[in-house]
């Protein structure tokens, strides 16, 4: 018993540390794009407007003084980085549900030192990430996957102003 609450200690120990240094990776971000992935065909998703959420995430993070820009720019700007957002439905053979898995991650460009200074590669690399796995019902899809997707946004600006001290 002894050796089950010292592992879970550890296990609570090495978490909170790994999870404070991702936090750290959000310092002085510049700007962030949104992106947005569904993976699944769209005829398994009805009346759902990705365009919208969007708007709705970029608006919640340009009211926390946090600049947004569109995908094909974030390179462009020093500290840029994007929020990849990937939707992941699947239907139950009810068909009445889903059980869904949304994953937030944030990614920004990142040097892979390598040996020799010549060698060194600028690559995307993910510095942040949060996910959720839940159940929607198929009549309330829509509402669904807004608020959950905006629940795991807040965690980042969350994160984010804690870091960046506003």
């Amino acid at each position: 018993m002894k050796h089950i609450s010292w592992l879970i200690y550890l296990f609570l120990i090495l978490g909170s540390s790994v999870y404070a240094s991702q936090k750290n990776t959000l310092k002085n971000i510049s700007t962030v794009a949104v992106v947005i992935n569904i993976s699944a065909d769209k005829d398994e998703i009805h009346e759902f407007d990705f365009t919208d959420l969007k708007k709705e995430i970029e608006k919640k993070l340009n009211e926390s003084r946090i600049d947004t820009v569109e995908y094909r720019n974030w390179k462009n700007n020093i500290g840029g980085s994007y929020l990849y957002i990937n939707i992941v439905p699947s239907k139950t053979y009810s068909g009445e549900s889903y059980a869904v898995y949304i994953d937030v991650e944030l990614y920004q460009a990142v040097v892979l030192i390598k040996s020799r200074v010549e060698e060194n590669k600028v690559v995307q690399g993910n510095t942040w990430s949060v996910g959720k796995l839940l159940t929607c019902k198929s009549d309330a899809m829509k509402s669904c996957l807004s608020e959950n997707t905006i629940e795991l946004v807040d965690l980042f600006i969350k994160d984010f102003m804690e870091v960046n001290n506003f």
